[in-house]
């Protein structure tokens, strides 16, 4: 059987709309699972690191890949002018290659997996010949997703050669389908920094993508692939089924609707605008209501489509993906409307869910409190966390502090009393975060590994170790916090302590190149360089982009005075985590012992703005100061340092000496 009667089977094969979802749904949950399993520390996706992963496994990367698949379908149908029914069969059997990526990268990783983000932005057009440079290792696409990219490549190719006998059509589904698929990675962060771009400089891209209206990244990530999603769709719709578009967007059915949702939206901002001021600077924020008024336009024409059309399959799956973006009492105030729109004579009573949906977009759970409003304090409270999140996530601890301390005094939460506590470690006062931290009585993990970075900062490694005990006690990531309790083990030279947790995290999922990284430490600290620098090795062998086994590298060639290939590692291990304190603080050294103090200082600052509790990034800036001749600012420096951490002896040593 030659190729075009292969592909001719598959197009005549017969099954409903619903179906062909189903099985492409089914496909993403497969890769998602896979990719979850493999990282080790999660159980099919879910975490307690991460307690929003479901809209990160069923909404947000189905999201992605079904936009993908409709853009590549469009570029299918505009080449070929094949009917969209025919190529969405084809197209969903080269789909199912996307269930290879993370098989491949768990085998390429030696079972350490990638940690991958989207790409910085748009500018990153110009780093296209990167991909397809097979020599070096990407930062931002593993290998298994730059082999699904070339067979998805190879057969838009073929698919388009074999339907035309056209290769300029070919080569042009090629480049169509690679710049669908380099959008789809940009686009979040080029979004995000639209303020940016225009000079506005009040939040940063971070927060912008991660907090809004919705407090959940992964959200905020679905609420651009949904727009995306409706966008092709109606091109889609535009040339198969034209009748279908122009009853979605038909005003004269529509009009009262979408009337009712904008009041419910304004109602809401007029609310909570005097507690959360940064709605109309952040870009989600629009596209949010875009999404919502694009919702109720495909919800009421399903509502208006008979019970057993294909249109009111694809407008009430439509419909569920967005509105679950959207929020879970977005949801029910939208199911609700399309009830009273299908089954009661009373349709002008779905205008009443129809406002409330609009104003769940800003109050999300705490709606059913502050419609009327009931509640003048439920709506400070939603309005200052908010807020606070904004500002904490923007490192302004000061004024994150602020709300969440006015936040505080009217509702008494253990997330807000986090937040406070966490403000306070950022801002240099451990002992006043960690007497917060401990009042919570159950800590979740972003409470414990607060905990435990202060004690450690303050030296206190054996409570450290009891925390962290307890938390895995209690089934909170045991995986990561063994490998925690080995790290300290390891600095303290507990060989056998570390050995123990080393083998218990092993239990539990944990990737070898972290057991290799956490003992080459281990014998650096004890002085023998050799050893350490094979069990680097080891872990740069099953995990390239392990930074703390190039950072080790990098101090053992910075101990031989191989200045250059200690340089080379701490940039190579920059490059993967720019926002590492740590490495700056290194890299700053080096710069100092070749006496580029100008560099050292921007650097150790660098290392202190990312984390304010940087015990030796203060030292080091106190001995640059003192090479300047500046001794009150070296002074300031050293009593910084012992500020963060008071045991901390050659900060004591210096001020002695400056005294004498």
């Amino acid at each position: 059987m030659n190729a075009h009667h292969f592909i001719k089977k598959i197009e005549d094969q017969k099954f409903s709309f619903l179906i062909g979802f189903l099985t492409f749904f089914a496909i993403i949950l497969c890769r998602n699972i896979l990719e979850s399993v493999f990282e080790g520390t999660q159980i099919l996706g879910f975490s307690p690191i991460n307690s929003h992963s479901f809209y990160m496994i069923f909404v947000h990367f189905p999201l992605f890949y079904i936009s993908i698949f409709l853009w590549i379908l469009f570029v299918f149908m505009s080449l070929t002018r094949e009917n969209w029914i025919k190529v969405s069969k084809t197209l969903l059997m080269g789909m199912a290659v996307i269930i290879v990526t993370p098989i491949i990268d768990i085998i390429v990783s030696k079972g350490s997996g990638y940690t991958l983000t989207y790409l910085k932005g748009f500018e990153e057009f110009t780093e296209i010949h990167k991909f397809f440079d097979f020599t070096r290792d990407l930062i931002q696409a593993s290998w298994g997703q730059r082999i699904e990219i070339l067979l998805i490549l190879i057969g838009g190719f073929t698919y388009v050669l074999i339907k035309t006998k056209n290769y300029l059509k070919s080569v042009i589904a090629l480049i169509l389908i690679y710049l669908v698929i380099f959008l789809h990675g940009v686009l979040p962060n080029t979004i995000a920094k639209i303020p940016s771009y225009f000079g506005a400089h009040t939040l940063s891209f971070k927060t912008i993508i991660t907090n809004g209206i919705l407090a959940i990244d992964s959200q905020n990530y679905a609420v651009i692939f949904s727009l995306s999603i409706i966008l092709i769709g109606f091109f889609i719709l535009r040339k198969g089924k034209k009748e279908l578009t122009k009853k979605i967007f038909n005003f004269r059915f529509s009009g009262l609707v979408i009337l009712s949702l904008c009041l419910g939206i304004i109602y809401g901002i007029l609310l909570i605008s005097p507690y959360y001021t940064f709605i109309f600077y952040n870009p989600i924020s629009y596209l949010i209501f875009l999404l919502a008024l694009l919702t109720c336009f495909i919800v009421n024409a399903a509502a208006l489509s008979n019970r057993a059309s294909v249109d009111l399959h694809i407008l009430t799956v439509a419909g569920i993906l967005f509105a679950v973006v959207l929020g879970p009492v977005f949801l029910i105030f939208i199911t609700i409307f399309f009830l009273i729109k299908k089954l009661s004579h009373l349709k002008w009573l779905a205008l009443i869910p129809c406002f409330c949906a609009g104003f769940a977009l800003i109050f999300q759970e705490a709606v059913f409190k502050t419609i009327i409003p009931i509640d003048k304090k439920a709506i400070e409270i939603k309005g200052r966390k908010l807020a606070g999140w904004c500002y904490f996530l923007n490192t302004d601890y000061e004024q994150a502090m602020d709300e969440y301390t006015g936040t505080y005094s009217l509702c008494r939460d253990d997330e807000i009393l986090k937040r406070i506590g966490q403000c306070h470690l950022n801002l240099g006062d451990l002992n006043k975060g960690i007497e917060l931290l401990e009042e919570i009585p159950e800590p979740d993990y972003e409470t414990i590994l607060s905990l435990g970075q202060a004690y450690t900062q303050k030296g206190k490694h054996t409570r450290t170790i009891e925390v962290y005990e307890k938390a895995i006690k209690r089934n909170v990531e045991p995986a990561e916090f063994f490998i925690k309790i080995a790290q300290i083990a390891s600095r303290e030279g507990l060989e056998k302590e570390m050995s123990q947790a080393l083998e218990k995290s092993l239990l539990y999922g944990n990737s070898k190149y972290k057991i290799f990284q956490i003992k080459g430490d281990f014998y650096l600290g004890k002085g023998d360089k050799k050893k350490a620098l094979k069990m680097y090795t080891k872990a740069l062998h099953y995990n390239s982009r392990a930074v703390k086994a190039l950072a080790g590298l990098g101090l053992i060639y910075h101990q031989q005075g191989n200045i250059k290939s200690a340089e080379e590692q701490f940039l190579k291990a920059l490059n993967i985590e720019p926002n590492n304190d740590a490495l700056y603080n290194n890299l700053g050294a080096l710069y100092f012992i070749t006496k580029e103090y100008e560099k050292a200082e921007q650097l150790f600052k660098k290392s202190i703005k990312k984390n304010p509790n940087q015990t030796e990034a203060f030292y080091n800036l106190g001995l640059i100061y003192e090479k300047k001749g500046r001794i009150e600012h070296a002074l300031a420096m050293y009593h910084k340092a012992l500020k963060v951490n008071p045991s901390y002896a050659p900060a004591q040593r210096r001020i002695e000496g400056i005294k004498k």
